[in-house]
């Protein structure tokens, strides 16, 4: 028989941070029903199911779509991509670490927002960090498939590296 464990939800790891903000609210499903009448009907917890699926399905699309998802809003862009370096780990003993899958190169989940901060400036005051679920959503992509995978564009003070140095050896 194999034991099954489940996550305290009432531990520190898993409470809203400090800085934490729910979307979906009361007020929010109160708003939603009077500005569209047709769904007066509708209950808070079929409310928040079609939320959490809507979200899944932006995490899942963030992931397996090559070109991520846009957010809404100029929010910016959420995709999974190789960083422009190649990493080289040491194992203990000191010999390298052959990541054979991935040819060395590490995958990361971007929020890209270079283009979204002229519309939105207080983008540039917002950080964004992947939760357990766009993780293991990376994890598997990684590992299923690597090569699908695009590199990101390595980016200096908002300078193009990869255009400068087409510039210098044009000359």
């Amino acid at each position: 028989m194999k034991i099954h464990y489940t996550n305290d939800v009432t531990a520190p790891r898993m409470r809203k941070g400090k800085f934490s903000k729910s979307v979906v609210t009361k007020d929010l499903f109160k708003k939603f029903k009077k500005e569209f009448p047709e769904y007066s009907e509708l209950e808070w917890k079929t409310f928040i199911k079609i939320w959490l699926d809507i979200a899944k399905e932006i995490r899942k699309q963030s992931i397996y779509n090559q070109l991520g998802v846009k957010l809404g809003s100029y929010c910016g862009e959420l995709k999974l991509q190789y960083l422009p370096y190649n990493f080289k780990t040491t194992l203990p003993d000191g010999t390298n670490h052959l990541n054979l899958n991935t040819r060395s190169k590490v995958a990361k989940i971007k929020w890209e927002r270079r283009w979204a901060v002229k519309f939105n400036k207080s983008l540039q005051y917002y950080a964004f960090e992947g939760t357990r679920d766009l993780n293991k959503l990376a994890k598997n992509r990684v590992t299923e498939n690597p090569e699908k995978l695009r590199t990101a564009r390595n980016t200096l003070g908002g300078k193009s590296i990869w255009r400068t140095k087409m510039k210098n050896n044009e000359h």
